[in-house]
């Protein structure tokens, strides 16, 4: 059999091992190739844990089978993150290669000869590029984004973790010479197994590294999502919490953020910022205050993690920070609460080309942005739990239907958890009083609900509210 080498010279071409996928719809490259013409086509590609990105397609390009002979010319698809060359249905098809069953194992074969290309079974995921998924609705997704912006847009991801150049790295202040140090409980064996994945990813990214010098432990709990069935880090800092100088916060209340957008804009985008915390770094000194263990390892954080009571303060200061130098037009506005902002323009074309110039602004400041969250250039979307039209704002049905199943277990409670499922403070007409609030200044049970004719008031308006 020849070598790479003498396939090279003897081809004149860039000699490429692929693995044969037949789960695969479309061929797949890892790297661009010399010579590879480009285009400006992309394509949604779903992998084997379900996350939906989307990726360029090449240009043609002439596909050989150096053992047959044949040979046959179509795009194919580039993909960084894939983790090998997959030559999918589309070639194996084209090239007459096969995958059988011998007694050797799974074995890809081509007309007249036999590659001796070994696929065995094992422990490894098994990747796989389809497009068996109904196309997204191009004016609700990242695809006019994708076709007007530059390069350095095109491989964002939901998973992807930034590095915001304009942060300073946090410093921690504690309040005494305490740390807490709190034992992991034992984890179910699913648990585990569940969330070791995540960890490796976590670690690849930087975002956390070994650490069996970090002071400070904290118990985790992997928490599994019902939609995705995908595992999500959990960790509890309360102790954390409780030892360090907390900042004075500076994250906007929502209804007073709402409140200020201006009555002629028609035309929205709400961008969420993947991974928003783990932009911003932690300062090494402050680093071991974030320590927690699994499978006989300690581990820290490296970026500032979830469930620390200053995420949101911090991120907030360091995203307007960034945000600082962008130059907003005077036809557009730009909303910002943590890691959710909304771009509202009076036009349409108005609204997309602001929203793309914000793209490459956070993209330039090495923020990420999640783009099966993204709502771009829409007259309808969901933000801060609101439907925002031309029209105005609105509750969301989903807020509704968790009024609805509010059920309050002590004296007090329904005030309170009816005042968090919608946010409220606004004023209404059964009310001569000013206007109810979640926030009551008294630790004792609110004089809200003291008397009979004060609930009569408050089932109404919680009706009113939900009829809306």
């Amino acid at each position: 059999m020849n070598t790479k080498e003498e396939w090279r010279k003897l081809l004149k071409c860039t000699v490429v091992e692929f693995l044969c996928d037949t789960g695969a719809d479309k061929t797949v490259i890892r790297k661009p190739l010399p010579g590879i013409p480009h285009s400006s086509e992309m394509i949604y590609v779903k992998s084997a844990n379900g996350i939906i990105s989307s990726c360029p397609v090449t240009g043609p390009i002439t596909v050989v089978d150096p053992h047959s002979g044949l040979k046959h010319t179509q795009s194919v698809i580039l993909c960084p993150s894939c983790p090998v060359n997959l030559l999918g249905r589309d070639l194996m098809l084209k090239l007459h290669i096969s995958v059988v069953s011998t007694d050797s194992g799974m074995m890809a074969i081509g007309q007249g000869e036999e590659v001796p290309t070994y696929i065995s079974s094992g422990q490894e995921p098994h990747y796989y590029w389809t497009l068996d998924f109904p196309q997204p609705d191009p004016t609700n997704t990242m695809t006019r984004l994708l076709q007007l912006a530059d390069e350095s847009l095109r491989h964002m991801a939901d998973t992807d973790v930034g590095l915001l150049t304009t942060a300073t790295p946090v410093v921690i202040t504690p309040k005494t010479e305490y740390r807490p140090r709190i034992r992991q409980y034992p984890l179910k064996p699913d648990a585990t197994q569940g969330i070791m994945p995540v960890i490796q990813d976590m670690l690849k990214s930087g975002v956390i590294i070994e650490a069996p010098w970090a002071q400070c432990n904290t118990p985790i709990f992997p928490v599994k999502k019902a939609e995705t069935g995908q595992w999500r880090l959990v960790q509890d800092l309360r102790a954390v919490n409780q030892a360090i100088e907390s900042r004075a916060p500076c994250v906007p209340d929502p209804h007073t953020l709402l409140n200020q957008l201006q009555s002629d804009k028609a035309w929205f985008t709400v961008v969420d910022l993947s991974n928003a915390f783990f932009s911003i770094p932690l300062h090494p000194n402050s680093q071991g205050w974030f320590g927690f263990t699994i499978g006989g390892k300690k581990y820290t954080y490296t970026r500032l993690p979830q469930g620390f009571c200053d995420s949101p303060t911090i991120f907030t200061a360091e995203i307007n920070n960034c945000l600082s130098d962008f130059p907003i037009p005077a036809h557009s506005q730009v909303l910002v609460y943590v890691d959710d902002i909304l771009i509202a323009s009076d036009t349409k074309e108005h609204n997309l080309e602001t929203s793309i110039s914000l793209f490459k602004h956070l993209c330039s400041k090495g923020s990420k942005a999640s783009p099966s969250k993204l709502q771009l250039t829409l007259q309808s979307v969901i933000f801060l739990g609101h439907q925002l039209t031309p029209q105005g704002k609105s509750i969301t049905n989903s807020r509704k239907k968790a009024c609805g199943h509010l059920y309050p277990q002590q004296e007090g409670m329904l005030e309170r958890m009816f005042g968090g499922a919608v946010g409220l403070s606004l004023f209404s007409c059964v009310f001569t009083q000013p206007p109810f609030t979640c926030c009551s200044p008294s630790p004792i049970v609110s004089p809200f609900l003291d008397a009979l004719p004060n609930m009569v008031l408050f089932l109404s308006l919680f009706l009113k509210i939900i009829k809306v």
